[in-house]
């Protein structure tokens, strides 16, 4: 058990020295943005996170999902929504997150739940 979570820290370890890298960072002072919120897949082999990488100005996060060992990473929403807390459905075929919806609107109940479909967004998006 010890073992495992010690794999389990080393694998968190280096996906955040290559998104750090990503970022252009030396440490965490010269964060251009944040990535934060991460869960990882049912499989293991991806996280997906919320940042404000596409904009780091405005304090809305979008979601993204990259390789466990921090490569290929994907944008997965562009829309007018503060995109926050991502997490895998248990079949690992559906992202699910909280979301805001910053046009001055009401939100209703509805629009405050978002699920995105992992792998429609693959398909459909470019990174």
């Amino acid at each position: 058990m010890r073992l495992a979570l010690f794999a389990v820290a080393a694998l968190v370890a280096v996906a955040i020295a290559v998104v750090l890298a990503a970022c252009g960072a030396t440490g965490l002072g010269d964060l251009k943005w944040t990535d934060e919120t991460p869960s990882w897949s049912p499989n293991g082999r991806e996280i997906v996170f919320a940042s404000n990488r596409a904009d780091p100005k405005s304090g809305t996060d979008q979601l993204y999902v990259m390789n466990a060992d921090g490569t290929s990473v994907k944008r997965k929403t562009w829309n007018n929504v503060d995109a926050r807390e991502p997490t895998f459905s248990p079949d690992g075929k559906r992202i699910v997150y909280a979301a805001n919806v910053l046009d001055g609107a009401t939100t209703s109940p509805a629009q405050a739940r978002s699920v995105l479909s992992a792998q429609a967004a693959v398909a459909n998006r470019r990174c």
